[in-house]
């Protein structure tokens, strides 16, 4: 007497040691699989969903597809050599509000199995994502230009891009900033432009979605202005000799000219990151009235002052 059991493997008694004896390799193809999870008909489901499947006895692999026809002539995925009883369907790969049909079928040393019952399953629509609200404005204190958005139907998005223009018209990438990795109905995001320009400084969010399709939000308008009470310090005044410039931040590079009535510039220095101060010496010049201007060279913003010579 001979059996075949689910797997495929040929089992029957041994006329010479007894007993029942099992064959090394199944003889049949697998079974037919069972669909399990979404159930057919299923609506309102995720772009990237768990697809699950059952069978009596687990072959070597399975072969899955998933197709917009139930005839399977516009295959948007076909994934062989999967070796468990279900598989996440990647990102990118299904869109919003669109039914997908799917199928799958076992491997084993004696071949392919038929494929299981096809069911279908409808993902979830997708609404595009909305700026709710952006904002900016220029800080004092800090010397920065803060902008802050908030978004609705964030779903699939990869990354916004912050642009800034001084027209209005041609703008540039200044930064970019993941998305949240908490998922909620309206998200918040924050960035603090430091390298603005004195001005006019028009500013927009570019979002890129996981797939490269882009949108934009509006665009803002924000006017900068040196920080309240901040100038040039530099002593002595009158000056004989050696004039002290001292250097706002430490951690920046600037460009000092000192140039005369005529705006001839007679002295050129630049400092060093780790500087606090620049020296300048003044001796040779002649007696007179003479102008300072301080670049920082990253940013452009210049500060000036006047300082006698004795």
């Amino acid at each position: 007497d001979f059996m075949i059991d689910d797997c495929g493997y040929l089992y029957g008694i041994s006329l010479n040691a007894g007993g029942i004896s099992k064959s090394n390799l199944p003889v049949n193809t697998p079974l037919q699989s069972t669909l399990v999870f979404p159930s057919n008909g299923a609506t309102g489901i995720p772009l990237t969903p768990l697809l699950i499947w059952s069978h009596k006895c687990v072959p070597d692999s399975f072969r899955l597809q998933i197709a917009t026809d139930a005839l399977f002539t516009a295959i948007v995925k076909d994934q062989a050599i999967i070796t468990t009883t279900n598989f996440n369907v990647p990102s990118s790969t299904l869109n919003g509000g669109t039914k997908y049909y799917w199928r799958v079928y076992g491997v084993n040393a004696a071949g392919v199995g038929n494929w299981s019952i096809v069911n279908n399953f409808t993902t979830a629509s997708i609404l595009p994502l909305t700026f709710t609200s952006f904002t900016g404005y220029y800080q004092n204190s800090q010397n920065l230009v803060k902008l802050n958005w908030a978004t609705a139907n964030e779903i699939n998005n990869h990354h916004f891009i912050i642009e800034r223009s001084t027209d209005g018209i041609a703008f540039i990438a200044i930064a970019t900033l993941p998305v949240s990795s908490i998922p909620s109905v309206q998200n918040r995001y924050a960035f603090a432009d430091k390298y603005f320009i004195p001005g006019k400084n028009f500013y927009r969010l570019k979002q890129v979605d996981i797939n490269g399709s882009e949108h934009y939000s509006e665009i803002i308008l924000i006017n900068t202005k040196k920080k309240k009470g901040e100038e040039l310090i530099a002593f002595p005044n009158p000056v004989s000799d050696v004039y002290t410039i001292q250097l706002p931040d430490s951690n920046n590079s600037y460009h000092l000219t000192i140039s005369n009535s005529e705006g001839q510039e007679l002295i050129n220095i630049n400092s060093k990151i780790g500087e606090e101060n620049i020296l300048a010496d003044l001796h040779l010049l002649q007696p007179g009235m003479y102008f300072i201007r301080l670049t920082e060279l990253k940013t452009g913003i210049k500060l000036r002052k006047k300082v006698v010579k004795l």
